[in-house]
């Protein structure tokens, strides 16, 4: 990002918070870009968006370093996989009650050849 850029997103800042007062703007350009400038001016311009849509105080540095953070996150991360349901009533019984034995902390071995589960295939649960 660059120093100009910069101060026009201060200047859309300052025009929300009318209340703030910048006594050595050229001082809060040069300390503001060595926290803000390794990103976009973009990346920056939108955290400032969100941040005047969600805060009604003048923000800091870090505030928005956060945003930006957070929108890359979340951008970034790919959305869990879908489960794909068994398709058997054996097979769909078995399924669930192995994820409920994962989540109540039980473990259990796969039964041979279409057996029924029963107690004495449940063990401690490891993963």
């Amino acid at each position: 990002m660059l120093k100009n850029e910069l101060v026009q997103i201060l200047a859309i800042l300052r025009a929300n918070y009318p209340n703030v007062k910048i006594e050595k703007p050229e001082v809060m350009v040069n300390t503001w870009m060595l926290t803000l400038g390794c990103f976009t001016a973009d990346a920056v311009k939108k955290s400032a968006e969100l941040h005047m849509r969600t805060s009604k105080f003048f923000p800091t540095p870090a505030e928005l370093r956060q945003n930006i953070t957070r929108s890359k996150i979340e951008i970034e991360t790919p959305p869990p996989k879908a489960i794909e349901a068994p398709k058997t009533d054996k097979a769909r019984e078995n399924y669930y009650l192995g994820e409920l034995c994962k989540f109540v902390g039980l473990g259990y071995e796969e039964p041979d050849n279409n057996a029924d589960l029963n107690l004495y295939n449940f063990l401690p649960y490891e993963q």
